[in-house]
């Protein structure tokens, strides 16, 4: 089991109280794109709809995010597991990681409905989510 460290509190306080990078991203469009900085996969997920509501159950999500629709709830949730995955990572990794400025973030690659046009309204926890939780490290250390 994960734990949750209070720095993942801000980053959820900062999904519930403002939008997201834009109404349709669940990562910053300008995110790791600077010069010497590469995204670093440091963990891949594939969770059916069960998988995602458990993880959503345990992971104390604010009642900001609770009361959203299913897609900003899922991200947040996936938000939460992916900054709490950095806790677990074996070096060489961990270094990388700790050097990072910004905490592990949800690349997510599916479904589709997650990734529609019309998510807020026809994504649901059910569908699952898949993806990957990624960091952005300086290029010259990997």
């Amino acid at each position: 089991m994960r734990s949750h460290a209070a720095p993942t509190l801000a980053l959820l306080a900062g999904l519930a109280l403002a939008p997201l990078a834009s109404a349709h991203e669940s990562i910053p469009a300008d995110w790791c794109v600077q010069q010497g900085m590469k995204p670093l996969v440091i963990e891949k997920f594939d969770f059916d709809g069960r998988r995602l509501r458990e993880e959503t159950d345990k992971c104390g999500i604010i009642e900001a995010i609770r009361k959203a629709d299913e897609w900003t709830y899922a991200t947040g949730t996936m938000a939460l597991y992916c900054a709490a995955s950095a806790e677990t990572v074996k070096e060489p990794l961990a270094s990388l990681i700790a050097d990072s400025k910004d905490p592990p973030v949800p690349y997510i690659t599916g479904p589709d409905l997650y990734l529609s046009k019309a998510h807020h309204e026809q994504y649901r926890i059910a569908d699952g989510i898949s993806g990957a939780c990624v960091v952005c490290v300086r290029e010259s250390k990997r």
